[in-house]
Formats: structure tokens, C-alpha cells, sequence
């Protein structure tokens, strides 16, 4: 039985074929919308190009730039280039400094008032920060700014020993070094002549007039009004895994990042010093850390996700303003996976390309509205897998990228994490909240992780965990897993039959039995090899027995026959129901009865419910099923025991060569 909302009288058959030929198959060509800024830019500096925003200033350096602008200006700047027009302003290069801030420990106890700074105590500062951020660099040393800290010391007075100054200016080709707290910053620098101490002036519009002093790390220097603006390098996506940029500024807001790079289709990517980024506290376990997300969420400030269809983006840019709107007047607001890792201290730097609809299946690289992103495995040119291929990439791809946010219906972060050769898991649903996302089909739905390193991922999950609305207990099982199952596929015990996968396969055995050799090693207990059909036949029987219910007695078939349909039933009905059937039909009613072209999976799922292949009926005894068959996992499966005490095994794909052809 079709429910309620596709009994609606104005419903078209929105995939006739003889609707196709009169309307024509018709794609809309706006761009996603990118918002532009009138005060953001990139500069150079040695080999590396960097970004600035003028709004997203922390501080005023008044005194710092006045110094600078009488000093220096004429001659100190030229490695900055030509002025630039930027919206209705139009303003110099020269007008731009790069500033190093750093933060020189007090106590309150330095004998007379006075804490004098090394250059030894400096130079292993600036080499720690070399080899662990990749923002910072010498350039940055050009002028320093030394603030104590804890800022309650600010009575202390900070001075270089004349060893330090002289080795800043002949090794790190340092003009100019301030010292103090934000309130009185004075000149105690390289040259002779020193400048009376001066007042700083902090600017309401961009700092909120608290005690505030600006975290260590690379910034600019605006000589025009002082502004100290964090430096963000970029990134160039040269596997073109995102789909849109973006940077949240001091203000807290996420931003489309207003830049290019000019090289090929490849977007610029901007991300903040690591050293700028709080230390982690309980609050903040994932601070500095930088992420991705599958552009299939919702972000404040970000318009609707593509879903990887302009199609869809078309239609709903308005319902999404409105949908913000409507959040924003709520005392009660949702808060996105986004914003809930932004509050734990990650950084969030964009959103990763998906194959439609996160639904393409076997045409996922047959993509044509945002082509398919690139593999960075083999011979590059493989395909990302379905769907959060985008996610699994840019891991694989880029050192700068801690972790990436996907989602999960069938496969879309475990398979793209095989093929990309990162991690990636299927949390339980419901154990993350994944409000924020598009739906394809809520009863299977989860939002994934996917890192390359496995530190960091059990730390991101974790985390995650612990803030879902019903947390979970994350700390350290009291004991390893006491039993080790392998899940035996019934041809993995032979060698493949397609010759082309013969070599492929028996490599992957061996790791795959190197591997497991190695868990019964670090566990102490012996495997248990498990052939799930097998084990099916033993205990259908018993297990029919055991329910109350009428469905038993269909448990009669094997286990393809009994399960093996349930995912097709249970997302093409979901996922026509909640996004295929209300998008086609706001688009054709947006477009003069046109509809668009949708891949070769999605469409021939929706057609499938529109021809009445799957009923209601269908889907709520699949759904049914689903919850059997969880029972007989963990019945027979687990016998019991819980996730801890049971370790699940499985081979994987006999994948080989895939490659794309778009």
C-alpha cells in the first residue's frame, strides 16, 4: 500500500519515459552559491601562500603598529608585492606585516621584577613549532611580540638578553620584538632606541573588551588600524575531494572561504595554526584537531547541502534559509555534528564531494553535476567508492586533515575507507546524532568517522559518544575481548574465480591471516572461524522456536533468502519516500513540469515504488525482519556475551582493479 503522500492527486509519474521526450531531461546549471567577502585575501610568503580576513581580527596593536608604520614601511614590507584591489577597498601590501606571537612563562617570583628570555629558550620554541604546525614558519619571525604568561604576572617586566636579540636578527632575520602584556606592549627590540610603552586599544567591533590576550602562534599586522589577524595557509585540493571551503572566524561562524587558487578546477583549502588551538581539556578533547564533513549535513551559515545534485541545491536554498530561520528564532536550537565537534575544539575547514544522493551505488563515478573526486591509492586512478568517497579521500589524501565526517546507510564509510585505505566504522544507530543530516533512509542511517590514523579516530568517537543525547560509557573495557570469531564468506576458502583476481586475492588472504594471527597472539585466544549461512541452517530452527509471533514461522528459507532483500526494501521505499518523491516533485513544480535527470541507481530504486515493486506492506515486514535478524546475532552470534567481550572478524571484498571512466 503507497502511503498518504504519494496518493496526492497532483502526482505525476515522475520517470515516464514519454514525460521524459516532451519535457526533456534538464539540469539546472547554477553554481553552489560561494558568498563573497570584501576584506579577505591571500599573501605570499617565502613558498607558501596564506590567507588573512581583516574582519576576523582578535586585537588591536595600536602602539605595535604605530612603531612598525615609522620604522620599517619603506623597506621591510617588499616581500608582500603589489597592491590589490579587494571589493571597494584598495589597499597595499605594504600595509601588512607578519607577526609571531609567543607566550614566555612567569611566575611571579623572577628576581627583580624582571624575566629575561634567552635565545636558546626561543629557538627550541621555534623549532618545536617548525616540526609540529605547518602554518607557522620563519617568515613569521620577522617581528615578535613576547606576552607573559599567565597574564596575571603582567607587573612582570619581559626582556631579551643581548645574546637573544642579536642572534634573532643575524639567524631569523627578526627587525622588530615587543614585549609585555596586550594592555602596555613596549618596544625592547633590536635597535638602540627604545619607545616609551603605549596603551592598546581594543576595538569593539571584532573583540568583546574582556581580558583577552591572542594565543601563541603566526598572525598579520594591519599598519592602517592595528588589527591582528590569524594567519590560515592554504591548501590546494589537488585530488579535488571538496566541494566547498570554508573557515570559521573569531566570531564563531562558519564561512564559505571567499579565495581560489586560479590552478585548474582545484579549490584553495585554508587552515589555522595548530598552535592557536587551545590545549585539550575534558571540554575540548578534539582541540586542534582539523575535520571534514560529507556534504550531506547541515551548517549553519552554509545554505543547503548539495547532496552532489544542483538539482536538489536549486530547490532547496530557500526551505533551508527558512529551515535556519525558523532555528535561529527557537530558544530551543539544534546544534549539527558540526557545531558539536567545533565545541569540543576541532577546526572545521570544508565540505567533501558524495556521489548523488548518496545513493549511486554501481554508477557513483558516472557523476556529472561535481565530478567524481580522485583516489589517492594506486595508480590514482581508482574509484573513491560509494558514497562518502569525498570524506575517505581527503584523509588518504592530505597530512593537514586529521579526520572527515561521513554517513552510513549500506556500506558509504566502511567502503570507501577499504578503498581509500583509511579507517573507517559503523557505529550503532543512534549513537551519534545525526539530526543534521539529509536522510536517505533513517532506519539505517549513522554518521561515521574516517581517519588514518586509529588514535585519532577512537578519539574523535569517543568524544562524539559521549555528547550524543543518550552518551554512551566510553571509558576502557576492563578487559580485552575474550573471544575472536572470523566471519568465513563461503568462496573465501578458495581462490577467486575471476582470473584477473587471482594474484589480488591471495595477497589479501595472507595479510588478512597475518593479521588475525597476530589478534590471537595479542588477545591469547584461539579463532573461531564461522560460516554464517552454515550457522543460520543449525539454528533457524531453534531460533523460530523461540519467537512468539507469527513471523516464525517464515523462517524456513536460507539466510540469503530470508535477509538478503531486506536493505533494498527498506532504503528504496525510505529514501522515495522522504527525499526522492518530495524532490522531484518541488522541482518540477519549480521548473514548469521539467524533471531532472537522476543517476541510474536512485532512479531505478523510485521507480521501482512508483510501479508498486515494493508496498508498504513489503517494507514494514522487511523492517520486521531487520529487528529478527539483530536478535539472532545476538543470540547465536555473540551467544549473549556483549560487543566487549566478543570480537567480530571479517575478510572484507575480493576487490581488485575499479576504475573510473568519468
Amino acid at each position: 500500500m503507497i502511503p498518504e503522500l504519494l496518493k496526492n492527486t497532483e502526482k505525476k509519474d515522475l520517470f515516464n519515459v514519454d514525460a521524459h521526450a516532451a519535457l526533456g531531461d534538464q539540469r539546472v546549471t547554477m553554481p553552489l552559491d560561494h558568498a563573497t567577502h570584501s576584506l579577505a585575501e591571500t599573501v605570499a610568503l617565502g613558498d607558501r601562500t596564506y590567507f588573512f580576513d581583516r574582519e576576523n581580527a582578535v586585537w588591536s596593536l595600536a602602539t605595535l603598529t604605530r612603531r612598525l608604520s615609522s620604522s620599517s614601511r619603506a623597506s621591510s614590507l617588499a616581500w608582500l608585492g603589489h597592491s590589490r584591489g579587494i571589493g571597494d577597498a584598495t589597499f597595499s601590501w605594504k600595509e601588512i606585516e607578519p607577526v609571531t606571537v609567543v607566550d614566555i612563562l612567569v611566575t611571579g617570583d623572577e628576581l627583580g621584577g624582571e624575566r629575561r628570555v634567552t635565545f636558546e629558550e626561543l629557538h627550541g620554541l621555534f623549532e618545536k613549532w617548525r616540526l609540529t604546525d605547518d602554518v607557522w614558519e620563519n617568515g613569521f619571525l620577522k617581528n615578535i611580540h613576547l606576552q607573559p604568561k599567565p597574564t596575571c604576572h603582567s607587573n612582570i617586566t619581559i626582556n631579551l638578553t643581548e645574546d637573544a636579540r642579536y642572534k634573532l636578527q643575524t639567524e631569523h632575520s627578526t627587525s622588530n620584538i615587543f614585549c609585555g602584556p596586550a594592555s602596555t606592549i613596549r618596544d625592547c627590540g633590536i635597535r638602540d632606541q627604545v619607545r616609551p610603552s603605549g596603551k592598546v586599544e581594543g576595538r569593539k567591533d571584532f573583540h568583546d573588551g574582556t581580558s583577552f590576550t591572542p594565543s601563541p602562534g603566526p598572525y598579520f599586522v594591519s599598519l592602517m588600524d592595528g588589527r591582528l589577524m590569524p594567519a590560515y595557509r592554504i591548501y590546494e585540493d589537488t585530488y579535488e575531494t571538496f566541494i566547498q571551503s570554508t573557515y570559521s572566524p573569531s566570531n564563531g561562524k562558519n564561512m564559505p572561504l571567499p579565495i581560489h587558487s586560479g590552478k585548474l578546477n582545484h579549490l584553495s583549502v585554508a587552515v589555522p595554526s595548530r598552535l592557536q588551538s587551545q590545549p585539550t581539556t575534558p571540554e575540548r578533547p578534539l582541540a586542534g584537531l582539523r575535520f571534514s564533513v560529507k556534504d550531506i549535513f547541515y551548517i549553519k551559515g552554509l545554505g543547503s547541502p548539495s547532496l552532489g545534485s544542483r538539482a536538489w541545491v536549486s530547490i532547496r536554498d530557500k526551505q533551508c534559509l527558512e529551515r535556519q530561520q525558523d532555528q535561529e528564532a527557537s530558544n530551543n536550537k539544534p546544534v549539527g555534528i558540526v557545531e558539536v565537534l567545533q565545541n569540543m575544539g576541532a577546526v572545521f575547514v570544508g565540505k567533501n564531494k558524495l556521489s548523488e544522493f548518496a545513493f549511486a551505488g554501481p554508477y557513483h563515478w558516472q557523476n556529472t553535476d561535481y565530478l567524481l573526486n580522485f583516489n589517492p591509492r594506486a595508480d590514482g586512478l581508482q574509484t573513491p567508492s560509494d558514497s562518502s568517497g569525498g570524506s575517505a579521500s581527503a584523509v588518504a589524501a592530505y597530512d593537514w586533515l586529521d579526520f572527515a565526517i561521513g554517513t552510513d546507510t549500506g556500506g558509504s564509510v566502511r567502503l570507501p575507507a577499504d578503498a581509500n585505505g583509511v579507517y573507517g566504522g559503523r557505529p550503532t544507530i543512534g549513537a551519534i546524532d545525526a539530526s543534521s543530516m539529509q536522510s536517505l533512509a533513517k532506519s539505517l542511517d549513522i554518521v561515521g568517522i574516517l581517519a588514518r590514523d586509529p588514535a585519532i579516530y577512537c578519539k574523535v568517537l569517543r568524544a562524539l559518544l559521549k555528547s550524543s543525547p543518550t552518551p554512551m560509557d566510553t571509558s576502557s573495557p576492563p578487559s580485552l575481548p575474550a573471544r575472536l570469531k572470523v566471519i568465513v564468506n563461503n568462496d573465501h576458502d578458495t581462490i577467486a574465480k575471476d582470473a584477473s583476481l587471482r594474484d589480488t586475492t591471495a595477497t589479501a588472504d595472507g595479510i588478512f591471516e597475518t593479521f588475525v594471527r597476530k589478534l590471537e597472539t595479542s588477545l591469547g585466544v584461539r579463532r573461531e572461524n564461522v560460516i554464517l549461512d552454515s550457522l543460520w541452517e543449525e539454528t533457524k530452527e531453534e531460533f523460530s522456536n523461540s519467537r512468539q509471533n507469527s513471523a516464525s514461522e517464515e523462517l524456513l528459507g536460507g539466510m540469503g533468502d530470508e535477509f538478503g532483500d531486506l536493505y533494498r526494501k527498506i532504503v528504496y521505499w525510505e529514501s522515495y519516500r522522504d527525499l526522492g518523491y518530495p524532490f522531484m516533485k518541488a522541482y518540477s513544480k519549480a521548473n514548469d513540469g521539467r524533471i531532472p535527470l537522476v543517476n541510474n541507481n536512485a532512479k531505478a530504486a523510485w521507480k521501482t515504488i512508483e510501479a508498486g515493486g515494493i508496498s508498504e506492506s513489503m517494507y514494514r515486514e522487511a523492517l520486521a525482519k531487520k529487528h529478527m535478524l539483530k536478535s539472532w546475532v545476538n543470540t547465536y552470534l555473540t551467544e549473549g556475551y556483549s560487543a566487549i567481550s566478543t570480537l567480530l572478524v571479517s575478510r572484507g571484498s575480493n576487490q581488485g582493479e575499479e576504475l573510473r571512466d568519468t
